[in-house]
C-alpha cells in the first residue's frame, strides 16, 4: 500500500451501540473463515484528542491499567514543537507520527506548505459503548482496551470535528476532548481520492469484468460504498480530466486481501 499523506490532518470516530458491534470469530467453514478476515483487519480506526493520557487496559473489566500513553511536548532545541509518545512498552499502532517540529514547520511554511501535525492511530478490532479493543501492536498484534470517558465527545465522522472546532462559534459543541472512529467504509468515502492501479473494476463484488485495468494510468477514484472486500468507486471529481468519457469507470473493486490494502489511498492533498 502507498500511502501519500500530504497534509495529515487524520482523526477518526464512532456510533454509541447498547451491543458490541465486533468482527466475527473464527470458524471452520470457508465461507466464514472469509468473514475472518474483518477480524483481523478490524472494523475500522480510531483517534484521539492530545490534551489527556491514554489509559490502556488488558480486559474490559479491569479497573488498574497495565500502561499509559503519554502526550509530551518535544522541548529539545532541534527538535522542539514536535509530540512525543511516552508508555512503558513500545507501542506499534496503524500510524504514529510526532509531527513537525518548529523548525520543519517553518521550512514547510516556507515552501508554500503547511504544519504537519501529529497523527495517531489504532485499528479497532471491537466497540461497545463502553471501550474499544485496538491494537497497540501491529506486529504481534497484541491488544489493550481503551475505556470510552462520557465526557470526551465521540465522533463518527472527520467532518464532525472540523464543525466543532471552534469553543465560541454559533452552532459549535466545542470539546477539547474526543475519539474519532471511523468504520472503513466512513474512512475511504472521506479520502481525497484512490488510485486502482493494476486492479480490475467489476459490475458487482465478484461479477463480471467491467473494465480491466492497465499498469500505467493515473486515474483517481473516489469511494461510494463497501462491502467485505469490495468498494464501489467512481471518478474523482476535481480530475475527471484524466478519465475518458466515453467510457464507464463506475464498478466494483477489490480493496484488501485478507490484511494486504491492494488500493493506494492519498487522504488529502495540498495544492
Amino acid at each position: 500500500m502507498i500511502l501519500k499523506l500530504l497534509i495529515p490532518i487524520v482523526f477518526l470516530s464512532t456510533l454509541f451501540q447498547c451491543h458490541p458491534e465486533r468482527a466475527p470469530d473464527r470458524p471452520t467453514t470457508q465461507h466464514e473463515n472469509a468473514i475472518s478476515v474483518e477480524k483481523e483487519m478490524g472494523l475500522g480506526l480510531l483517534s484521539i484528542s492530545f490534551k489527556k493520557s491514554l489509559k490502556l487496559y488488558k480486559n474490559p473489566n479491569d479497573s488498574v491499567i497495565f500502561d499509559q500513553l503519554d502526550f509530551i511536548k518535544d522541548s529539545h532545541p532541534e527538535t522542539r514543537g514536535r509530540l512525543l509518545f511516552e508508555s512503558k512498552i513500545t507501542l506499534t499502532p496503524y500510524r504514529m507520527h510526532s509531527g513537525d517540529s518548529d523548525t520543519m514547520a517553518q521550512d514547510h511554511i516556507n515552501r508554500g506548505l503547511v504544519r504537519f501535525g501529529p497523527e495517531l492511530l489504532f485499528r479497532v478490532l471491537e466497540k461497545t459503548d463502553t471501550y474499544f479493543k485496538i491494537i497497540i501492536d501491529e506486529n504481534t498484534f497484541e491488544t489493550a482496551y481503551l475505556k470510552i470517558d462520557p465526557n470526551y465527545a465521540l465522533y463518527t465522522e472527520l467532518s464532525q470535528v472540523y464543525a466543532n472546532s471552534c469553543s465560541n462559534c454559533p452552532g459549535s459543541n466545542y470539546n477539547p476532548d474526543f475519539y474519532i472512529y471511523e468504520t472503513w467504509e466512513n474512512y475511504f468515502k472521506r479520502l481525497q481520492f484512490i488510485t486502482i492501479k493494476g486492479l480490475d473494476i467489476y459490475t458487482n463484488p465478484d461479477g463480471i469484468i467491467l473494465l480491466e485495468r492497465n499498469n500505467e494510468d493515473f486515474l483517481p477514484f473516489q469511494v461510494t460504498e463497501l462491502k467485505g472486500d469490495w468498494i464501489k468507486v467512481k471518478k474523482a471529481k476535481l480530475y475527471a480530466s484524466y478519465f475518458d468519457d466515453k467510457i464507464n469507470y463506475n464498478g466494483w473493486v477489490r480493496w484488501k486481501n485478507n490484511m494486504d490494502i491492494l488500493v493506494d489511498i492519498t487522504e488529502q492533498t495540498y495544492e
